[in-house]
């Protein structure tokens, strides 16, 4: 079954599809059936509607560029999930969470990509 044309509430050929469902209409859809030579209406219906928030990065993938003999930064990074980064050869890549692991000051004035 192929799905060719899908209408939002307003447009054309959905006058009916208003009156029927009213504010509850998401969209209706126009589907073929090939095998069997027929078309089927359908429709989208919103049912329930509440508040919501999109859920915050648990963590984010940061580099820092960490110096051989920084034996204590190497440590906090390897800590905090970081792993060596060999494309940019200087570089580490850390899993900054929620205050876990490498804070902003670990990482005064080196560069962060």
């Amino acid at each position: 079954m192929r799905t060719r044309v899908i209408l939002k509430p307003g447009r054309r050929g959905t006058k009916r599809l208003v009156e029927q469902y009213g504010a509850e209409l998401l969209c209706g859809r126009y589907r073929y059936d090939e095998a069997h030579g027929k078309r089927y209406k359908t429709v989208e219906l919103g049912v329930e509607e509440s508040e919501w928030q999109a859920p915050i990065a648990a963590a984010t993938i940061v580099g820092v560029q960490v110096a051989f003999r920084e034996a204590d930064l190497q440590q906090k990074v390897r800590q905090a999930g970081g792993k060596w980064n060999p494309a940019q050869r200087v570089g580490t890549q850390v899993r900054q969470s929620g205050g876990a692991g490498i804070n902003s000051a670990d990482c005064a004035g080196r560069t962060i990509y």
